[in-house]
């Protein structure tokens, strides 16, 4: 059917705008701000010239007896609370290291309410810090995880950075203890809690590292071709300019929870709006077609109701036809009126051959498929063709937006989620829940 295959291009168009968009030549490794909901990706790993050095323990553990608030000076002071390390650089030069905390699967503890102080071996800590920068492992930090504790581990915490020199070893000692306020959280939040993790290091200090958000304002600073501010209605009323990226970008690509994305403007919260790219193949998000989508099937696996183009709907008018055979003589109006469980057209015209007139009926949708002009249920024909009229069935005085309000409007009856949402519900919940910090639970 010509109507219904028309709305079923429009949706896949939109899915492949929404998911499509394949011009790839680099991306960004950007890191967290501490100011949600700045977007943020992977850290990248040290070179290989960097190496970690356990000395007293593989892991950083809070359990037991110890796993309770405690005040700083008495964690400072007790060598409970202490993991020593060293870090090996054997580089020709030095190098800026964010030192993480990785977090295992069996964890239960809130990061945010742990405090740490990462000082020499040499130094005395007088006071902790409070966890709150989370970062995205990279892939080969992730694999080397996986690799020695059989951990499958995507997110660390960064407990400070270090600048190691040259062919130097450095010797450190990482306290880490739940704050005696619990991080300011929900009380006894980390009572029968435990923390595990493992210490890895990130390759540049996270002072050098900035938010997305920002990192698209310094490029339109700079004169980027492809990045625009904008200065229409309303940009003078918000909290942060309006950014996005316009032509034939070339750079606007970003690594996030290990998929590709698309940059397409800053929002004025100083967040970022990103479309869905695919995955890096050999280190390249150059990706198109399918290979950029999430999915392909249908929106919906049913077609035979206009609520089937909602992403969630309720009640289903389903369409039926009626040939042309059927059609000689017919009654259209433009309205109706609605008494005693009958309906009576208004505004009327006669269609006496369907196959000369089935295009003539212009806004005169409504109908009793009858010469006549009243029925107890009414048919709102929403496509003709020559052989054939499509339409939806109406009853106990509805009308046209009656129906369109029950399928797709109206904010108490969309409760039925279509196959997309379903689908798209479930990736989220199985690539992306460990991101969620870093999204802003809003609507533009």
């Amino acid at each position: 059917m010509k109507n219904r295959n028309k709305i079923l291009c429009v949706i896949v168009l939109l899915l492949i705008l929404c998911t499509g968009i394949s011009v790839s030549y680099a991306f960004f490794k950007i890191s967290k701000s501490t100011q949600n909901p700045n977007i943020t990706v992977n850290i990248d790993n040290v070179p290989a010239c960097v190496s970690l050095q356990m000395t007293n323990a593989n892991i950083v553990s809070i359990t037991n007896e110890y796993a309770v608030p405690i005040t700083d000076a008495k964690a400072l002071s007790s060598d409970v609370y202490k993991t020593s390390f060293d870090v090996i650089n054997n580089c020709d030069s030095s190098k800026d290291l964010t030192v993480l905390l990785a977090p295992t699967n069996s964890s239960t503890m809130p990061v945010n309410a742990l405090k740490y102080a990462l000082v020499e071996q040499s130094e005395v800590p007088l006071s902790g810090t409070l966890i709150s920068d989370k970062l995205g492992l990279n892939n080969g930090t992730k694999l080397e995880l996986r690799q020695k504790y059989n951990q499958d581990i995507s997110i660390g915490y960064s407990v400070g950075s270090k600048t190691v020199p040259a062919k130097t070893t450095k010797s450190y000692n990482l306290y880490l203890w739940i704050d005696e306020n619990e991080g300011g959280l929900e009380q006894n939040i980390t009572m029968n809690k435990l923390f595990e993790g493992y210490i890895v290091l990130g390759s540049e200090s996270l002072g050098n590292l900035t938010s997305l958000y920002n990192t698209i304002q310094a490029k339109y600073n700079e004169g980027n071709t492809f990045v625009k501010l904008y200065d229409g209605e309303g940009s003078d009323t918000y909290a942060n300019p309006v950014y996005y990226y316009n032509g034939a970008v070339e750079d606007n690509n970003v690594l996030f929870g290990g998929f590709c994305w698309k940059i397409v403007r800053t929002t004025d919260t100083g967040g970022v709006k990103l479309i869905y790219n695919g995955v890096q193949t050999n280190g390249s998000c150059n990706n198109s077609g399918t290979d950029s989508q999430i999915i392909t099937p249908a929106f919906n696996s049913s077609t035979n109701s206009p609520a089937y183009v909602g992403y969630m709907y309720n009640t289903v008018y389903t369409y039926s036809s009626k040939s042309s055979s059927e059609l000689s003589n017919i009654v259209f109006g433009n309205s109706f009126t609605y008494s005693g469980g009958t309906y009576t057209l208004t505004d009327t015209m006669t269609v006496s051959s369907w196959s000369d007139g089935y295009n003539t009926i212009n806004n005169n949708h409504y109908t009793c498929f009858t010469t006549g002009n009243t029925c107890p249920s009414l048919y709102y024909v929403y496509y003709t063709e020559s052989s054939s009229a499509y339409y939806i069935t109406l009853t106990g005085g509805k009308s046209v937006s009656d129906a369109l309000n029950e399928m797709l409007y109206a904010d108490d009856v969309n409760k039925t989620d279509s196959t997309m949402k379903t689908y798209i519900e479930t990736w989220y919940e199985n690539n992306m829940t460990s991101y969620t910090s870093y999204l802003e639970d809003t609507t533009y």
